[in-house]
């Protein structure tokens, strides 16, 4: 079940769990795209994280942050990079249906960042959706 982790680390045992807590609070519209981002980033997380991440994980839960937060801001950033490409546009400035799922997601994330405190609104508002919406407009 862990991949390159030789013993069963209760700290990514916990992440897992609240991975898959997040995947399924997702909203069922956008599941299309989401399951692949859950499933992409458990993947890595079973597959990919050697000693030193794991390291690196848990200083950052002992420094306060949470899985969630973990975890949202991973979605935050992939779905951002996402609309922000062009790919996802019927033309500039337009998100194709896809891209409109995309930011369904994008916008659930912030949301629960802000409601559990880990955001405020004016910071995700002028650091997340700002240079977003912004780079919507300008590519595609």
């Amino acid at each position: 079940m862990f991949g390159l982790f030789s013993r069963k680390d209760e700290l990514i045992i916990q992440l897992l769990a609240k991975l898959e807590e997040a995947k399924r609070a997702a909203p069922t519209e956008a599941r299309q795209v989401s399951d692949p981002l859950f499933d992409q980033l458990a993947g890595t997380i079973k597959t990919k994280w050697a000693s030193e991440h794991i390291a690196n994980y848990r200083n950052k839960i002992q420094d306060g942050e949470s899985h969630e937060a973990f975890i949202y801001n991973f979605i935050v950033h992939a779905t951002g990079d996402k609309l922000e490409s062009g790919r996802y546009h019927l033309y500039r400035g337009i998100l194709s249906p896809e891209g409109r799922l995309y930011q369904q997601l994008f916008e659930h994330a912030i949301n629960t960042m802000v409601s559990a405190g880990g955001y405020t609104k004016e910071w995700a508002d002028n650091n997340l959706r700002a240079p977003v919406y912004k780079g919507i407009k300008e590519f595609g």
